[in-house]
C-alpha cells in the first residue's frame, strides 16, 4: 500500500491545475478565432456599389448606417422602396425575404435585389 505524504499531494494537485488551464486557455482561443469571421456584404443601388460588414441579425440599412455607408432611404418600413439594392455577394449571410419585401418586389427578388429597410442578416 502507498503512503501519502504532503508531497505526493501537491504533484497531483499541481498536475490538475495545470490541466484546467490549458482547457481555459483552449476556450479562450476557439471563441477568439469565432469573433474573427466577418460577414461582407457587396451591394449595388443606383449604380453606386458599396462593400461592408453586417453583424448577425442586423439590417442592412442599419449596418450601412453605422459605418458611413450613403445609402438611400427613407420610410424605414418596406412601404416607398427608395432603399431597394441588388445584392452582389453575400446574399448567403441574409435571412429569407420577409412578407414586406416579397409584396414590394415580388419577381425582382430573384435577381437579388432586396429592401435595405427589411433584410436581415442571419
Amino acid at each position: 500500500m502507498k503512503r501519502l505524504t504532503i508531497g505526493s499531494l501537491k504533484a497531483e494537485a499541481s498536475e490538475t491545475l495545470a490541466l484546467k488551464e490549458t482547457q481555459v486557455h483552449s476556450i479562450v482561443i476557439a471563441k477568439k478565432a469565432f469573433r474573427e469571421i466577418k460577414r461582407i456584404l457587396e451591394i449595388e443601388q443606383k449604380q453606386n456599389y458599396f462593400k461592408f460588414e453586417i453583424g448577425s441579425g442586423q439590417k442592412i440599412l442599419d449596418a450601412a448606417i453605422e459605418q458611413g455607408v450613403a445609402l438611400e432611404y427613407k420610410c424605414r418600413k418596406g412601404t416607398c422602396g427608395k432603399c431597394k439594392l441588388r445584392v452582389v455577394s453575400g446574399q448567403n449571410y441574409l435571412c429569407e425575404p420577409n412578407q414586406t419585401e416579397v409584396n414590394k418586389l415580388e419577381n425582382q427578388l430573384n435577381a437579388g435585389f432586396r429592401l435595405a429597410c427589411q433584410a436581415s442578416a442571419q
